[in-house]
């Protein structure tokens, strides 16, 4: 009887095991690794996250800016505008009427009916808060802070106007009033702007915004002071990145529970705009 000999089986064991080693093993060893590289750059991902809790705020460097679409329920008699806002820039150039604009609708640089502010909050050059809006005819109805805001701090502004009187406030405090018979020329269809002027591009603003919101309504004294001590925006240290897709229109009736901030303080009645620039 022939014995048969192993040889080829030998041999096709050791090919196959040559090229289970050259090429399987590698494999599996980049999968593993790429594997554990995910796994830490999720745990990474999840530690930032932990680590970066505050809200993100809108982040102006004179080159982006946000407008909002006018319409009717955005063109107002009566009014109460707010936002936080913080800046370090030294505004002293142009001219005393130099604007440098945190919210405004209607804008400046014309004097004619619908070409007019309707209302506005701005740095002047002189670091100072003004607030205000124009008539039909252009008249300026403005009052303006005693001091000055480029220091690089978290503020609340405000301003109200309840048809006989202009009132801004910071950070709860009414630091300016004016008495006047004008009334603001509401007839105009430029954007609610943040950053830059709402008729033309330029009087930017150069900083951080943040909880903007608009009223058909002028805010009482304590709603004012309510707000700033309960709010949570001017606090912290936000991380943002100036996307301007954060903004969003809502309706009068939103229910209080919609609001960020500390519900009982931020009324939603006649609240006809809140931009809260959160992602």
């Amino acid at each position: 009887m022939t014995q048969r000999s192993h040889r080829p089986l030998l041999l096709v064991f050791a090919i196959l095991f040559t090229i289970l080693f050259c090429y399987v093993c590698p494999a599996l060893m980049q999968q593993e690794d790429t594997i554990m590289a995910a796994a830490g750059d999720a745990a990474a991902a999840a530690s930032d996250r932990i680590a970066n809790r505050h809200p993100q705020y809108l982040v102006l460097n004179a080159s982006n800016f946000v407008d909002i679409k006018s319409n009717s329920s955005l063109q107002l008699a009566k009014f109460s505008v707010a936002a936080w806002f913080r800046t370090s820039e030294d505004y002293h150039h142009g001219s005393d009427t130099n604007h440098h604009f945190i919210v405004n609708k209607g804008g400046s640089g014309q004097e004619r009916p619908g070409y007019n502010m309707n209302y506005g909050i701005w740095i002047d050059n002189k670091e100072r808060l003004k607030g205000g809006f124009e008539s039909l005819t252009g008249e300026d109805n403005f009052v303006v802070s005693p001091a000055s805001y480029n220091d690089g701090k978290w503020h609340y502004a405000v301003l109200t106007f309840d048809g006989r009187t202009i009132n801004l406030y910071v950070d709860g405090t009414k630091v300016a009033s004016k008495s006047t018979t004008a009334t603001p020329d509401y007839t105009g269809i430029q954007p609610v702007s943040i950053g830059v002027n709402s008729l033309t591009i330029n009087g930017f603003f150069i900083g951080g915004v943040d909880e903007v919101r608009i009223w058909n309504r002028a805010l009482s004294d304590q709603e004012v002071k309510d707000q700033h001590s309960s709010s949570n925006s001017g606090s912290g240290n936000f991380a943002g990145d100036g996307d301007n897709n954060f903004a969003k229109e809502i309706p009068t009736d939103l229910p209080l529970s919609y609001q960020r901030s500390n519900s009982a303080a931020f009324d939603a009645r006649g609240l006809v705009l809140y931009l809260s620039f959160n992602s």
